[in-house]
């Protein structure tokens, strides 16, 4: 499929219906349109991201695409103490395909500026070329939000080079950012259709497009892929806008493990209550055993909730990251939901090797055959308890849970 609009919706009128101006408010929804050639029906799927803000603004420009021509449009403009974070782009023409939707360095197209990190974008992009014979209109958009409302934002500048066929190319924005922005350009007209801009969400199944119809948590991570013709390799360029909100909960918590000899168990909590119910003896036989690991809070940004899940007649509690894992506990007997956001954690980056996001480690899961599991951030525990028996469980050869904070 050709994406032909990938853009925002004003007061209920998609941007291709909006005139050109100043709107001092904020996108009511996001549109997306795309043309297919196949000779079978495909599925468009849309993100919009969704945020509290007040103080907004929209952008809105247009231009006339000549037959046989590549048209770009600049919207920008914002308000003052106001600054882009977002942008769209629009053509309503089968034949009139979109190729550049993306920020602004400094007013410049991103094919111009070298890979790497930049400030916030001037503005917003868009550019297509018109095969349809007729004239085409070609709208683009910027969102501003105001500068009150973020602690840090940026824009990440990349390259991806490979041809002919799909090209992929990825963004992180890091943890305690989020992604607000994406974009694609060609690097030339007429060379390739853009396919996706695709958020990467924290848990599992991480692409929308893998997801029932819903709301989901914030991301910090794009991934973008689009389809060049081209016999030979034609760079496409691609741009993540991430942002830190001002005074976001971001912050680490301590999950203090304990086990209880009789059972044979092991128990981790970072909820202070817990700790010292468990530290008094209001719950008999559970005793520290030195260890412990550092987690991010619960609602930290571009992260994945952690369910927690307790079986009362072996008395034993199972964590997991992954929305698909703790859904299916709950078809298991006997298991009780407790909370689906005890704290924070992230799935692995890599899947097949257990690989964490640079900055976190590893939090590998063993099973004892039974009912119960021992968490831990130590290769040396790990050893120790896989000769007692133990099963690594989770992602990779090592049986990575989830990533944490690492000790300092």
């Amino acid at each position: 499929m050709a994406l032909l609009a990938h853009g925002p919706r004003l007061n209920g009128t998609p941007l291709w219906q909006v005139p050109d101006g100043t709107y001092l408010l904020g996108p009511d929804g996001w549109l997306a349109g795309a043309a297919n050639a196949s000779s079978t029906p495909e599925t468009l799927t849309v993100v919009a991201i969704c945020a509290p803000v007040q103080g907004m603004a929209t952008i809105v420009r247009s231009a006339q695409i000549a037959n046989g021509a590549w048209e770009g449009v600049y919207a920008t403009g914002c308000p003052i103490g106001t600054f882009v974070v977002s942008g769209g782009a629009a053509t309503i023409h089968p034949l009139a395909v979109l190729d550049t939707s993306s920020p602004a360095i400094a007013g410049q197209f991103i094919n111009a500026v070298s890979d790497g990190q930049y400030p916030v974008p001037s503005g917003w992009h868009g550019g297509a070329f018109n095969d349809s014979g007729v004239p085409q209109l070609l709208k683009a958009a910027a969102i501003c939000i105001p500068a009150s409302e973020v602690d840090a934002g940026g824009t990440l500048v990349g390259t991806a080079v490979q041809g002919p066929g799909a090209r992929l190319g990825t963004h992180s924005c890091g943890i305690g950012r989020i992604a607000l922005g994406a974009g694609i350009s060609e690097d030339g007209p007429s060379v390739g259709q853009i396919q996706a801009f695709a958020p990467r969400l924290p848990s599992l199944p991480h692409f929308a497009n893998g997801r029932p119809d819903g709301a989901y948590e914030s991301f910090d991570t794009f991934l973008y892929s689009w389809y060049s013709p081209s016999t030979n390799p034609v760079p496409g360029r691609f741009a993540t806008v991430c942002v830190e909100p001002a005074g976001a909960p971001n912050y680490v918590v301590t999950a203090i493990e304990y086990f209880n000899a009789t059972y044979g168990h092991y128990f981790v909590t970072p909820m202070q209550s817990e700790i010292a119910l468990l530290d008094q003896g209001v719950f008999p036989g559970w005793i520290r055993t030195g260890q412990s690991f550092r987690v991010l809070s619960d609602g930290y940004l571009s992260t994945a909730p952690v369910c927690r899940y307790f079986r009362e007649d072996v008395t034993s509690h199972f964590y997991s990251a992954s929305v698909a894992e703790c859904a299916s506990v709950r078809n298991f007997s006997g298991w009780v939901y407790e909370t689906g956001r005890l704290f924070s954690g992230l799935i692995p980056d890599d899947l097949t090797t257990g690989a964490c996001k640079t900055g976190l480690v590893p939090l590998y899961r063993l099973w004892n055959g039974k009912v119960n599991h021992r968490y831990t951030t130590s290769l040396d525990i790990r050893a120790q308890m896989i000769a007692q028996g133990y099963i690594p469980e989770g992602y990779g050869p090592l049986g990575v849970a989830m990533c944490v904070v690492p000790t300092n």
